[in-house]
């Protein structure tokens, strides 16, 4: 990317635990059966800080919900994504830290796939899949592109 484009993108990696735990962890116990598409999971490159997740979790986005749990962020959109009242450009700004965002839908499914490639994986050749390459880092809320993985 760098001699075609000249920059280099972050990339941001979670292992397969990581992954099965973004999920576990995705906390809204208020809302039960909630469909994973209305679920937008942030993983970030850090964690943030303790003064920065509380700016963050100051920010009025009725009816928009947010929770902080380490190096993700998960934001619920009742009403799904289509026009949120949180522009991610104020989420960057406030925690300080880069990140790329997926729906619930999608990250479930990249474990799915995750899960499927470590199981068919000779052991010496599962060190490839230890990582799964989570994304480049983006500069926009949701890809819609890759709710089709």
């Amino acid at each position: 990317m760098h001699r075609k484009f000249g920059f280099r993108p972050d990339v941001l990696l979670r292992t397969l635990a990581e992954l099965r735990d973004a999920i576990a962890n995705t906390p809204f116990p208020s809302r039960r059966n909630l469909d994973p598409s209305k679920i937008l999971i942030v993983f970030l490159a850090d964690k943030p800080g303790a003064q920065s997740s509380t700016d963050l979790l100051k920010i009025k986005c009725d009816p928009e919900e947010l929770h902080i749990r380490g190096r993700e962020l998960y934001i619920c959109f009742p009403n799904r994504m289509a026009r949120p009242k949180l522009a991610w450009s104020l989420i960057e700004k406030t925690l300080k830290v880069s990140g790329t965002a997926r729906s619930g839908s999608s990250v479930t499914k990249l474990l799915q796939l995750t899960e499927s490639l470590e199981t068919r994986c000779e052991p010496t050749s599962r060190l490839r899949y230890r990582y799964f390459k989570i994304s480049c880092r983006l500069n926009f809320l949701h890809t819609p592109h890759l709710d089709a993985i």
